[in-house]
């Protein structure tokens, strides 16, 4: 299974034809798609929705976020 990052995924969902089928079996529908690229293009989508709807879409997280701890 392909590793992609979060933007990526997005991408490749919103864009992609062989992705078509399973962004409507989600229950989203063309105009849904249109309206979240352009939103993409702009930088207007927050992360969580972004996780969300790509979660919906049956995609899943390869590797939970990590996070290092500043020095004191």
């Amino acid at each position: 299974m392909a590793k992609l990052t979060t933007h990526i995924a997005l991408r490749l969902l919103l864009t992609s034809e062989d992705y078509l089928l399973r962004w409507l079996k989600a229950g989203y529908t063309k105009e849904d798609r249109s309206r979240m690229k352009y939103r993409l293009e702009r930088d207007q989508l927050s992360l969580d929705k972004i996780e969300e709807v790509l979660e919906k879409c049956g995609f899943t997280v390869a590797v939970e976020k990590q996070w290092n701890k500043p020095t004191i």
